[in-house]
């Protein structure tokens, strides 16, 4: 039988132990939505170092709100909605990034 998940990297294994040690007893949804803040943690500062100033500086930011958030105590909803504002900022950073045409990321993670 065929999983319906993907198997997970050892990068994402070791968020989960780091989140579920800091954070025990979450739900799944809130195991998912830390680790994927995490997951746009990290990204967001490897992109930073590619990225054109402007783009790099909303990265950055990105890349500290997340590391706060991951470990914060904050309900679903919170979770959520921090989730979907780092989206969208990161998506302006590529479009930040494309439009000064001086770095080399360009775009979305």
């Amino acid at each position: 039988m065929t999983p319906l998940l993907p198997e997970e990297t050892r990068h994402e294994r070791a968020i989960r132990a780091s989140i579920s040690i800091h954070c025990p007893g979450l739900s799944a949804f809130q195991m998912a939505c830390r680790a994927d803040i995490a997951a746009m943690r990290d990204q967001a500062a490897v992109a930073m170092f590619r990225a054109a100033a402007p783009a790099a500086a909303l990265l950055g930011v990105v890349a500290r709100l997340a590391s706060t958030v991951v470990y914060a105590p904050a309900a679903d909803g919170e979770l959520l909605n921090i989730r979907v504002a780092l989206r969208m900022t990161i998506d302006a950073a590529g479009a930040l990034d494309r439009a000064s045409g001086d770095g080399s990321w360009h775009g979305p993670l």
